[in-house]
């Protein structure tokens, strides 16, 4: 009963609308999808760009403007920086990995299995397919895993790489809850999958959902060293740093994937599908309640009209 009693207690401490219940409580919510408030969809296709979404496992909004910066340093190298503008920001979420997905992908709340049947024709991959392009879904865990390879084509994917096919070629995985691909080793997969997709004459519509970061969170995977094991290792939690350390090695696939004559210029949009849903107040507190983050990678000869400018934009 004591035990029960501690249970109940820290249930109602710690619940939040928009973690478990999401679906439910922000049914009814307007949508503000990073797609949306970005101006990501207005620009995706109108130029005939490769197009690029990348949903990033508990990517929440982190209040320390350092820590997000150390994060998305890759896309602000001057590399990247030089042919594109960059632009972040933060919006709402509401429910899991698949409710982010519905938001980005499909502008709703709705729940994926009642959406995709009736309305599937209405998610961006479907609208993209409408003007020409030809769509490619990857994802690092198993297709099974909430029937992803049976809605993924109905919201308009031609092709999806699931990690088991993705672990052939690249011979390694990643996680400890959920084992599947390495996140790290997407760049030269993607690139290698738009070459593929190329031969058809049409543009690319590049959809990747990450997996490494979904908590637990396995320590030692990343291949960037944030010294976790530090008091003073500029995330908090050493859970944090960890997830972190991912974080960044996704930003740097995909600052590569940007340069990758393969793939860029592309329009690209990295967004959070929800915070990650720790128990630690003292991790939660890290960062915003209810907000993921996003970043956005728009050519800069398509926002300028002429050529690149010199000055890089830097993070909010």
């Amino acid at each position: 009963m004591l035990a029960l009693s501690f249970a109940a207690l820290d249930y109602v401490n710690n619940v939040s609308p928009h973690y478990s219940f999401g679906s439910t409580f922000g049914r009814d919510k307007p949508v503000d999808s990073a797609a949306e408030v970005s101006g990501f969809n207005l620009a995706a296709g109108a130029h005939g760009n490769n197009v690029v979404v990348v949903i990033v496992e508990s990517l929440g909004y982190l209040l320390d403007q350092t820590a997000r910066e150390r994060i998305a340093a890759p896309l602000y190298d001057p590399a990247v920086t030089k042919d594109y503008l960059v632009t972040s920001g933060h919006t709402v979420y509401y429910g899991s990995t698949t409710s982010g997905e519905m938001r980005e992908l499909c502008n709703t709340r709705t729940f994926y299995a009642d959406y995709v049947q009736k309305n599937g024709s209405s998610c961006l991959p479907n609208l993209l397919k409408s003007r020409g392009y030809t769509g490619i879904a990857l994802h690092a865990f198993s297709g099974g895993m909430f029937d992803r390879e049976q809605w993924y084509p109905q919201v308009g994917f031609d092709k999806e790489l699931f990690g088991e096919e993705i672990v052939k070629t690249t011979h390694r995985s990643c996680g400890a809850g959920f084992q599947g691909a390495c996140d790290a080793d997407f760049a030269p997969v993607i690139a290698d999958a738009s070459r593929q997709a190329a031969q058809t004459g049409k543009p690319r519509f590049i959809y990747w959902l990450t997996l490494n970061t979904h908590i637990p969170v396995a320590p030692g995977e990343a291949l960037i060293d944030f010294h976790c094991t530090l008091d003073n290792n500029g995330f908090g939690l050493p859970r944090v740093c960890r997830m972190a350390e991912l974080w960044h090695d996704v930003f740097t696939a995909v600052a590569r994937i940007a340069r990758d004559p393969a793939v860029g210029p592309a329009d690209i949009l990295l967004v959070g599908d929800h915070a990650p849903p720790l128990w630690s107040k003292r991790g939660r507190a890290e960062f915003a309640p209810g907000q993921v983050a996003w970043y956005r990678l728009q050519p800069r000869r398509d926002a300028t009209g002429g050529p690149p400018a010199e000055t890089p934009s830097q993070p909010n």
